[in-house]
């Protein structure tokens, strides 16, 4: 199975959170974020913490260390991800056609001011409705979301 990523930045400040201890506020802040990506399709794989070198002053450099949330997906394209669904089947009329009449060709124009045979009953079609949600989601899943999927604030 293949699988697309998005990296996020961790949070590095707290939720504001009347009475509760730095730690929690912190932890509110990294669980609003796991609660949004996971809202839009993306599973929490890890935090990493990587090295990025920043300007420091006018000509220096110094290195930070960037705590980062990985998340990831199956890829849309991916032909695992699709999972057929059994369709009902079909509904058929208790209706039986009449047989048909045969005719032939002098019989045709022996008279003609005879009508012609009725063609023979066909069965009603059941009408096509609406997509139902696992349609939806499927197309989702296959073509991206269809406001264009803007990534969350702060995504690499």
């Amino acid at each position: 199975m293949r699988y697309e990523y998005r990296i996020v930045p961790a949070p590095e400040k707290g939720e504001k959170l009347k009475g509760a201890s730095a730690e929690a506020r912190f932890a509110a802040a990294v669980e609003r974020v796991l609660n949004d990506m996971a809202a839009r399709g993306w599973e929490y794989q890890r935090t990493d913490t990587l090295p990025a070198t920043e300007r420091a002053g006018l000509t220096g450099a110094e290195t930070v260390w960037r705590n980062l949330l990985v998340f990831r997906r199956p890829h849309a394209a991916d032909a695992s991800v699709f999972q057929p669904r059994l369709l009902e089947p079909p509904q058929t009329a208790s209706v039986t056609a009449p047989a048909p009449q045969l005719w032939r060709v002098e019989d045709t124009h022996a008279d003609p001011e005879a009508e012609p045979p009725a063609p023979p009953a066909r069965p009603p079609r059941t009408p096509v409705g609406p997509h139902d949600a696992a349609d939806v989601a499927l197309r989702t899943a296959l073509t991206g979301p269809i406001d264009g999927g803007s990534p969350p604030e702060g995504s690499a």
